[in-house]
């Protein structure tokens, strides 16, 4: 839903996976991308509080997600000395190259010295200014159009926007997914992420900045993106009105 777990429900979850035993395995994809202040990841607390009952912790991260999915390449951290972990690194190596043809060791240099270099940081900082601004321009389009018929809480991060339809039952949801398919218009159904609340998991990372009217830019000229937001609108209003009547 595009939320942080708050830290005390962090350090929660920590002692009942260690009360029970429980792998953790946490996905940090979106954390990067955090618009405020960052909560701490699993992988933080562990080494913070090594004087504490810590299950065994896998975090993962991606740079898929803050550079570009052409990069395939990401970040693992064990909690644990390999010999002590249901899943050890190495093997995990080994598995990734076996699956990856051996990969791509250019891509991973270049991701090495971009880091170093401080030039990531940079990156980051950037994109989360950028993210924030089209996911606002999505949810004031959509809460324009839509009114209170839809439920659009604002992320505290990343470039994903829940687009929550209580009106909607789940047969009309995955109609509703599937023709914004034939519309050319990929979403992912909200089965996927919660299963109290209907609705759709929306992407604005492609959305881009307000397109204003200039000599340049022909007055009568539609532009993509401006298209794109009226085709997922009109199918949002004609899924609404069904689920209504």
């Amino acid at each position: 839903l595009g939320g942080q777990l708050s830290t005390p429900d962090r350090h929660r979850l920590l002692a009942l996976a260690a009360r029970h035993a429980i792998l953790l395995v946490e996905n940090t994809t979106f954390a990067e991308l955090s618009f405020d202040t960052r909560q701490p990841w699993l992988a933080d607390l562990a080494h913070r509080h090594a004087d504490r009952p810590m299950p065994a912790l896998i975090s993962l991260g991606s740079f898929s997600k803050t550079l570009d999915p052409r990069t395939r390449c990401g970040w693992l951290w064990l909690s644990r000395p390999e010999q002590e972990s249901p899943l050890g690194l190495q093997a995990m190596i080994r598995a990734r190259w076996a699956n990856g043809m051996g990969d791509m060791p250019w891509m991973h240099a270049a991701l090495s010295e971009l880091i170093t270099s401080g030039d990531y940081g940079r990156h980051v900082q950037r994109m989360r200014r950028c993210y924030a601004r089209r996911l606002e321009r999505l949810r004031a389009h959509l809460s324009a159009a839509l009114g209170d018929s839809v439920w659009l809480p604002p992320p505290s991060g990343g470039y994903l926007q829940w687009c929550g339809l209580p009106s909607l039952e789940a047969r009309q949801l995955e109609q509703l997914h599937q023709d914004l398919l034939d519309a050319g218009i990929a979403t992912l159904p909200g089965s996927l992420f919660n299963a109290e609340q209907s609705g759709l998991r929306l992407n604005a990372a492609q959305l881009g900045e307000e397109v204003t009217q200039n000599a340049a830019r022909p007055s009568d000229e539609i532009p993509r993106q401006q298209e794109i937001l009226a085709r997922l609108t009109a199918h949002l209003q004609k899924a609404l009105a069904q689920g209504e009547g």
